[in-house]
């Protein structure tokens, strides 16, 4: 987008571009709410815009109401990055405000994103993660020969801008390039050009990583399957801490090992630590990330694996039901 466009998306389209769905919405629900036996709306943000529909339903119709963020509103990282006016972060608040305001209920997906709105509406914030779903697990679990290495280290999952991954393939080399072990890492999904980039341009790297590229969802799990240590890339931004990647409670539920590169104080990291699922190092930790290397053990598994079942779809859902059943108009 060129700048002018930017600033416009920024400064006209608030909450977001989505804005121009709220009137047609609301016009096309408010009447079959009117129609139909409807008992609740949720609506669910980014886009933010969502928030706004169910606002207005819940104010023409008085429809039970229930806003569900997945992440922050006014101080979502994402605003930091627009050439935004003040007068128009006011605004955001100011919507959000209302929203956290008139909602017969809200969820978040994380502890701090949690507190944080807690602080806001000065109300109770219902907790909700994301989870796995059992049934996306294939019924007979196979890695169709993938597992070839001793250890074998497996990405899922996009590598951009905000989750490098040049700090462990520096820890990688240390910890096994004058190993007896066969070793592997595999990224599975998209990767930027400058990380390819960076592995052409190093001969022990160039033979122990592979980018395997896009696959289909249930070819995932055979990846899975194939891994000794499942590679977990947090983020590092402003929203980093309360951010929990839903491919977490997949790796969680394949019962291998994790390993977690980010904040170790962050969401994710005391999910990991609860259920005793792995470790979590900050990029820096390059001592630490190269003794747990060192030390791996590949029958080595996560333990309170019981645990992982409250963050299974079945678990969540009768959560989410429950909420509901408590909605008062």
């Amino acid at each position: 987008m060129d700048r002018l466009s930017i600033w416009l998306r920024a400064n006209l389209l608030i909450p977001d571009p989505r804005v121009f769905w709220v009137k047609p919405s609301v016009a096309f629900l408010e009447e079959a709410i009117g129609k139909g036996n409807y008992q609740a709306v949720i609506t669910t943000g980014p886009p933010h815009s969502m928030h706004l529909i169910g606002l207005q339903l819940h104010e023409k119709t008085g429809i039970p109401w229930l806003a569900d963020f997945r992440d922050p509103w006014s101080t979502w990282e994402f605003l930091d990055t627009l050439p935004m006016l003040s007068w128009v972060r006011k605004r955001h608040q100011t919507l959000e405000k209302r929203v956290l305001k008139q909602a017969n209920a809200i969820t978040t997906i994380s502890p701090t994103f949690q507190l944080e709105l807690q602080t806001l509406a000065k109300r109770e914030i219902n907790l909700l993660t994301n989870g796995f779903d059992a049934d996306d697990f294939p019924k007979e679990l196979s890695d169709r020969g993938l597992k070839e290495k001793d250890i074998e280290i497996v990405y899922s999952g996009v590598i951009d801008a905000i989750r490098n991954p040049l700090p462990f393939l520096e820890a990688f080399k240390k910890a096994f390039e004058n190993s007896s072990k066969t070793v592997r890492l595999r990224f599975v999904g998209k990767v930027s050009i400058n990380v390819e980039e960076y592995v052409k341009e190093d001969a022990w790297l160039v033979d122990h990583v592979e980018f395997v590229g896009y696959v289909s969802h249930k070819e995932v799990f055979e990846y899975y399957q194939a891994a000794d240590i499942l590679l977990l890339i947090l983020t590092t931004t402003k929203n980093a801490q309360g951010n929990i990647p839903g491919k977490l409670f997949e790796y969680m539920a394949s019962g291998k090992m994790i390993l977690g590169l980010g904040d170790p104080e962050g969401d994710a990291a005391t999910i990991i630590n609860q259920i005793q699922a792995g470790k979590v190092f900050s990029q820096d930790q390059q001592d630490k990330i190269i003794t747990f290397l060192h030390n791996f053990k590949p029958a080595e598994k996560p333990r309170n694996q019981n645990l992982i079942e409250n963050y299974s779809r079945k678990n969540l859902s009768k959560q989410l039901a429950e909420i509901l059943d408590k909605l008062e108009p």
